[in-house]
């Protein structure tokens, strides 16, 4: 179940300013928790010969409720003459719904109940500029840091990234245009770590990447 409200204020042309609120009921997400289950003692039943069962507390990933809520707020400024600036900003506070949440605890500063992929605040701003003929955009996106991966219960956080990109297009004629984008144009340096920063896990640099096509229209 979602909810969902917002208000938009369009104070000019071309310029938008917009705040909302949402949230999100999720059931049967996938978190670690615990649960008691009978398995077979292979020790206690080969000494007995027969089949001995015993109680074991088990780790494992089970379905439980989960929740986001949260806040959006956007802004589109014109500057004039084809330029003008925009940006936008959600706030979220999501977790999971029931007790332990996963297997680990611990005191350090990451929470057991946390979501994947969710940061508490992610953001884009950019400027742009555009025509008949031409428009280019350079846009800045970070997010701070989040739940990215479970390792056999164990926590591995992604830490605050931000991105540059840039793309521009150009009408070579009415039906055909030619087109660029680059991304990941600073280079960014994902950190991965385990628990809190102190315990650094994985690095990764991707690089930045470009893209040039042409797209015709009949």
């Amino acid at each position: 179940n979602n909810y969902d409200v917002s208000v938009q204020w369009y104070f000019a042309p071309r310029a938008l300013a917009s705040v909302g609120a949402f949230y999100m009921d999720l059931r049967n997400y996938v978190g670690y928790g615990k649960y008691n289950a009978q398995f077979i003692n292979a020790t206690k039943s080969e000494k007995a010969g027969v089949a001995v069962f015993d109680n074991y507390e088990i780790t494992a990933p089970i379905n439980v409720g989960a929740s986001i809520k949260g806040a959006e707020f956007a802004l589109q400024i014109p500057l004039g003459k084809g330029f003008g600036l925009d940006g936008n900003m959600t706030l979220a506070d999501a977790s999971q719904n029931f007790g332990t949440c996963n297997a680990v605890t611990t005191n350090t500063t990451s929470s057991p109940c946390d979501l994947l992929g969710a940061s508490k605040i992610t953001a884009n701003g950019g400027a742009f500029y555009e025509n008949d003929v031409f428009n280019a955009r350079v846009g800045y996106s970070w997010r701070s840091s989040y739940l990215a991966a479970l390792d056999r219960g164990t926590p591995l956080y992604q830490e605050a990234v931000g991105s540059l990109s840039m793309s521009m297009n150009y009408a070579l004629t009415k039906d055909l245009t030619l087109s660029y984008s680059g991304q990941n144009l600073n280079n960014p340096v994902l950190k991965n770590y385990v628990f809190n920063p102190d315990q650094p896990a994985r690095f990764y640099s991707n690089g930045a990447q470009h893209y040039v096509g042409l797209r015709f229209k009949f």
